[in-house]
């Protein structure tokens, strides 16, 4: 009578290729994800940057910095949606998966007087991307 299974040498060679694949494979898909994650981020930030640019300039002759809102440096992510210029109700860290607080995310907006235009940035304390969350 003829057995028709493995010998331990196979399955243990078996085991130990699969190892190998596996240890290829985890960091190639890993940073395929967080790769996928900041392309998220910047798609997200340039998506609100570019709103924030067209409520200043759709209000181009009546815009002025309120002291009220984000300490007068910029806008608030809550005026472009109740403006209507950001259609997003729900926004995500794409990283942690969090809501975002659009009363606390501010679109910093800065005059350059050279080019009489203005300059707009999502950064430090505001910036949508943040690894955690305070």
């Amino acid at each position: 009578m003829k057995n028709k299974g493995f010998t331990l040498a196979e399955l243990l060679v078996t085991i130990m290729v699969l190892g190998l694949v596996a240890t290829l494979t985890i960091p190639m898909i890993t940073g395929f994800i967080n790769t996928t994650k900041d392309q998220a981020c910047e798609k997200q930030k340039d998506m609100i940057l570019n709103a924030a640019e067209r409520y200043v300039n759709d209000n181009a002759s009546t815009f002025k910095l309120d002291d009220n809102m984000c300490e007068g440096k910029g806008i608030t992510i809550q005026l472009l949606q109740s403006e209507g210029y950001l259609n997003s109700d729900n926004l995500k860290n794409p990283k942690t998966k969090e809501l975002i607080n659009p009363e606390e995310i501010c679109v910093t907006v800065e005059e350059d007087t050279n080019y009489n235009q203005y300059k707009y940035s999502i950064e430090g304390e505001n910036d949508i991307c943040k690894e955690e969350n305070n």
